[in-house]
Order: structure tokens, then sequence, then C-alpha cells
């Protein structure tokens, strides 16, 4: 009599299990995200000892990784950085998304019209990620970088987008940001200092901040809505010098008029 593994049991093509593959592949996405994730070079050593894995693992991963052309290493230090292929993968996030879809043209149709960035971000793996960005015309402008993770911590768009959270989902949110602005050596806040803004960001349906990325630099954002799992908020980034109190009152309810219409889009 013949038995068949069971789908945990199963051997792959190079004779690893079924169990054992999966390991193997969170471990690389776990490894491909701290790369992603990092605004500095990320070398095998340290990559091993913040991720808990072993070096040879680390190493193993980052030369797949490296083959794909999902990263790339830097001869001289040994450490390694986004891959040209990862722009693929960004590439077709946003030509297949349905909120950058709908706020695109929105989007910058806004900046325009104020001369300041406008950028959609969403809530991503805990991190305030901008998914499209349209640019200040100004030579003197900000720029949150299309895909690049920011802290929960700081500014206008976070609060906006944590304000979107149930209770019981602000309060993890809150409380592993925190946890995770400790690890990384960024100046803390209270949970319940930014609870409260985070309650005032929902009832006022909008949240402005000075300087709290950027010395002299005012950010604005309200929400677009959830959809599903997924958040979403439109904001305008600008110069101090350029952003008055009148200003802003006009700006604000540009950016309400523009979320509205966009979530009416991303929606339908």
């Amino acid at each position: 009599m013949t038995t068949s593994a069971t789908p945990s049991e199963a051997t792959t093509s190079n004779g690893l299990y079924h169990n054992e593959t999966v390991q193997v592949v969170d471990q690389a996405l776990v490894v491909l995200k701290d790369v992603c994730g990092s605004s500095e070079p990320r070398g095998v050593r340290e990559l091993s000892r913040d991720l808990g894995y072993s070096k040879s693992t680390v190493q193993r991963i980052l030369s797949s990784l490296f083959v794909a052309g999902l990263v790339s290493v830097d001869e001289a230090s040994r450490k390694y950085t986004v891959g040209p292929a990862a722009l693929t993968l960004a590439w077709q996030y946003t030509t297949s998304s349905n909120l950058v879809s709908a706020a695109a043209g929105i989007a910058e149709a806004l900046a325009v019209k104020t001369g300041e960035t406008v950028s959609v971000s969403t809530l991503t793996d805990n991190k305030r990620v901008t998914v499209y960005e349209a640019e200040s015309p100004h030579q003197l402008r900000l720029s949150t970088g299309v895909g690049r993770p920011h802290s929960l911590l700081a500014g206008a768009t976070s609060r906006v987008l944590l304000s979107l959270l149930t209770p019981e989902e602000r309060k993890l949110a809150i409380e592993r940001a925190i946890s995770e602005g400790v690890a990384e050596g960024r100046h803390q806040v209270e949970p319940a200092e930014l609870e409260e803004r985070v309650q005032v960001a929902a009832v006022e349906r909008m949240a402005i901040s000075h300087g709290e990325w950027i010395d002299g630099a005012v950010g604005l954002s309200v929400p677009i809505g959830r959809h599903g799992d997924d958040l979403a908020a439109l904001s305008i980034y600008g110069p101090a010098i350029r952003i008055s109190e009148e200003t802003v009152s006009e700006f604000i309810t540009a950016l309400s008029e523009a979320a509205k219409t966009i979530q009416m889009a991303w929606r339908g």
C-alpha cells in the first residue's frame, strides 16, 4: 500500500519540505522589506542582529535577491540597497492601484492650483507610505518620496491615517510605532498625547503639522477614507514662508473637496 504526503510534509523539487520552503520565503520577504525600508545601506551582520537570523541565512537570502535584481550591493562596503527590479514592482502597483488611478489626476491638478507638493498616503506595515506624489513646481519644495516608509509618531498625515482606525486598531498601531521608535532611536511621544491629537484629527477631519519632520515645513492632511483594510489620506506639504494662516484655510478646503472626489472614484 502506498501513502501520499500531506501538504505540510510534501517535498519540493529541491528536496525541501513544504513548511521549510514557506519559512525560507517568509525570511526572504522580511529581509527584503528591511532593506527597502532602511534609509541606509544594510550589511549582513546588522541584518542578522536585527532580524534574529543566522549570518549564513541572511547571506544566502541576499545572494538570491541580488541575482533577482531586487537588491544591489556596494562592492567596497558589502552593504545592500534596493535593486532595480524592485522599481518594476513599484511601477506595477502604481499602474494597477485603484487608489492611485482615482487620485493621480486630482493630485496633479491640486499641486498646480496650490503650487505645493500634494501626496496620497496609506498605512502599510504600521508605517505611513506615500503611494503617489505630485511635486510643487517651485525650486524650494518638500517631498516625502513615493514608497518611503515614515513613522506614525509625527506629522499631520500620520494622525489622519490613525484617525481612520478603530480604537482597538489605533491602540495597537500606536504601541507598535512607539516600540519601533525606541528601537530606531526616535524622539518619543506619550501614547495618551498622540491619542488625543488623533482624536482631534478624527473630529475635525483634518490635521496640521509645523516642523514635525523638517524645520520650517508645514503639512496639511485630510482623510480620503477607508476601503476595506486600505486607508488613505490626501496631504499638502510646503515651506512655512509660503503657507500663511489664510493659505492654510484655503488649502484645507481644497484638500477636502479633492478628497471627496477621490473617495467617490476609489470606491466606485
